[in-house]
């Protein structure tokens, strides 16, 4: 028998959609081009807060997703920074990447992180390998976002396939918001 897990997951977005197209994904972000959940309403609110505004989009979403997790899945998870999940983050956020795996977990990186990844790699190239565990635990340091939980990132169609969406609610960026929760059966 396998081994499964119900979780309740959010994601904050300005596009209206309910069955996410990993297509549409961002190369360049923590664990590259995935479907980006978490498990914390209030950060799903500010990420799709976030996104309308760059877009310069008046509305959000915070969709609610139930998510059944299986053991089968090939899974990454960072429980607390080190040094693999910066090494993972430098990677993905540098060259693109595409992850060996169905779902990556971890702590999210904050969103300056492409200054600090760059000036990373390039102490990297010439710091002495007996200091780079403390360059290392130095950026892990400024990458981290204090107020945030782990985000959840489905990777592969397969992963996508154990995700049911369950509701959405729209918010103004102005502040206002459509009190009613959409409901899709």
């Amino acid at each position: 028998m396998e081994d499964k897990q119900v979780i309740i997951l959010y994601h904050g977005s300005p596009s209206d959609f309910v069955k996410p197209n990993l297509s549409y994904g961002r190369r360049h972000t923590d664990f590259g081009i995935g479907f980006y959940l978490t498990k914390n309403r209030d950060q799903a609110y500010r990420w799709g807060k976030l996104r309308a505004i760059k877009q310069m989009s008046d509305e959000f979403y915070v969709k609610k997703y139930r998510y059944e997790h299986s053991s089968e899945f090939r899974v990454k998870e960072f429980p607390e920074p080190n040094e693999e999940w910066l090494d993972m983050i430098a990677d993905c956020r540098n060259n693109g990447g595409k992850l060996p795996y169905d779902i990556v977990i971890g702590p999210v990186a904050d969103d300056k992180v492409f200054d600090v990844i760059d000036r990373y790699l390039d102490k990297k190239s010439y710091y002495p390998q007996s200091k780079l565990p403390k360059l290392k635990q130095q950026v892990i340091g400024e990458l981290l976002v204090k107020e945030s939980e782990n985000q959840y990132v489905l990777i592969t169609e397969r992963a996508l396939e154990k995700l049911q969406f369950v509701s959405q609610k729209q918010y103004l960026v102005n502040g206002g918001r459509n009190d009613r929760w959409e409901i899709v059966k």
